[in-house]
């Protein structure tokens, strides 16, 4: 017998609860995944400031009688999680709270002892979590625990936390269904304004996986890259453009052009299906080259966000981003004669910075000649390279919530305070969009009234933070 399940998504909201937000990608797939093995998902996406949150997950618990009920953790959400599970087995203390997200894969032991979940399950759950409800369909929870792979649980018995063998990943893409995108309405999803032209925009995965080791990065990865196959990324297109009506693509791969003849196949069939799609994504200075940037170009793509990261080389190498300051210069230029925007993020405040050395990055950056910087904080997220460092050095809060981009935990030891930092964050912003040559330079890209909204909501969001 089928199980019914309800998976949680709390996205963090900014400084004005902003609508500006992704679809839970993820968990849209995972419940294809659930359904497509004979369960009953229901996911549900809340706004961490959302009013009666709590309150409105107790109703929907009462209402569809779940026998599980999943959320996935990111480090600065998760106090709010152990607040609702707290209240939601309180309640209901025979319900089975599960979590998966970064934190738990990163700290499954503390995760599982300082909340009320019972199980985590780690990395890529795809797997594990279909085989736990259809092991639970079968047999009694302590069973169902004991022979799922992948996870640590609660023996609640003999007072013990258990880690079951590694699962496998998922190796082909291809056979992983398509994410469930009845369970939202993708109106109330609008991304901020320099990451679409065209509406409506629907984000695709493409790959999983990374072979870099960059000493800051916050998502535990398998270096193992796996990547689906052009075709079924074409016909993804095909059937959200003929379902929704779709405009706009936005690869939400780490890195979308780890291989360079993908890439080529995937542009070269985008323009001989006439697809007439816009498209943008992430990529990586050191992959991508002149034609590359071309195909892309020719095939709709009109906007790639770099991680640059650092303006000098000796911060460049301390990050292993494995890039040296002129091919910074000369990819942004080739970029740029591709006819392709340009947004590229840096990060403020790393464990050696002074202020100069942060200087150095800000005024790198505006040397770039780019469309849109982000000037992300330095945070030292559980499990990178960079957190060790950081816990031997500078100033440390152990307020969870400020581990994200708009706030910060950690401040270096060269710098005052976390407010002396934040105003260098404020002005790096100031300094490079309040500029009369950028905004003279952003008003002649204007082509339609859409981008004259596009570029209203963005002054606005700009003057209300910054």
């Amino acid at each position: 017998m089928g199980k019914k399940i309800i998976l949680i998504s709390i996205q963090m909201q900014d400084f004005q609860n902003s609508r500006f937000r992704s679809p839970p990608l993820g968990m849209l797939q995972l419940s294809s995944m659930i359904k497509n093995n004979k369960h009953i998902c229901h996911v549900f996406d809340y706004g961490e400031k959302d009013k009666n949150l709590i309150n409105d997950l107790i109703l929907k618990i009462k209402k569809i009688k779940p026998d599980v009920v999943g959320f996935t953790i990111s480090t600065p959400l998760f106090n709010i999680i152990k607040k609702i599970s707290k209240e939601i087995k309180k309640q209901f203390p025979d319900l089975i709270l599960a979590s998966g997200g970064p934190h738990p894969t990163i700290n499954p032991i503390e995760t599982l002892k300082n909340t009320m979940l019972d199980v985590v399950f780690l990395g890529e759950s795809d797997l594990s979590f279909i085989e736990f409800l259809d092991n639970l369909s079968l047999k009694e929870l302590p069973f169902a625990l004991l022979k799922t792979k992948g996870i640590y649980y609660k023996d609640k018995k003999n007072n013990k936390i258990i880690k079951t063998p590694k699962q496998e990943i998922p190796r082909n893409l291809d056979k992983l269904p398509l994410p469930d995108w009845d369970q939202i309405n993708l109106k109330n999803y609008i991304p901020l304004p320099n990451q679409y032209k065209k509406l409506p925009l629907i984000p695709i995965i493409t790959s999983r996986g990374c072979p870099f080791k960059c000493t800051f990065c916050s998502i535990p990865q398998e270096r193992i890259f796996r990547q689906r196959s052009v075709k079924s990324i074409i016909d993804e297109i095909k059937e959200y453009k003929k379902k929704y009506g779709i405009k706009e693509i936005y690869f939400y791969d780490d890195t979308l052009t780890i291989n360079k003849k993908w890439v080529k196949e995937l542009c070269n069939s985008i323009i001989k299906e006439k697809l007439n799609i816009s498209w943008s994504c992430f990529a990586r200075i050191d992959t991508v080259n002149e034609e590359i940037l071309q195909l892309m170009s020719k095939s709709g793509c009109w906007n790639i966000f770099y991680g640059i990261e650092c303006g000098y080389q000796e911060g460049l190498d301390k990050l292993s981003k494995n890039l040296d300051i002129e091919a910074i210069r000369k990819i942004v230029k080739l970029t740029r004669k591709a006819k392709i925007d340009i947004r590229a993020s840096f990060i403020l405040g790393l464990p050696w910075e002074s202020i100069e050395e942060i200087k150095k990055t800000i005024k790198f950056s505006k040397s770039l000649n780019l469309d849109y910087a982000q000037y992300n904080l330095f945070t030292p997220y559980p499990g990178t390279q960079l957190y060790d460092e950081a816990l031997k050095t500078g100033k440390f809060s152990k307020n969870l919530r400020d581990f994200n981009l708009w706030d910060t935990p950690y401040t270096p030891p060269q710098i005052k305070n976390r407010k002396e930092l934040m105003k260098i964050q404020k002005n790096a912003f100031r300094s490079f969009y309040y500029n009369p040559f950028h905004i003279l330079k952003m008003l002649l890209k204007i082509r339609s009234f859409s981008d004259i909204y596009r570029h209203f909501k963005a002054i606005k969001y700009l003057i209300l933070k910054y």
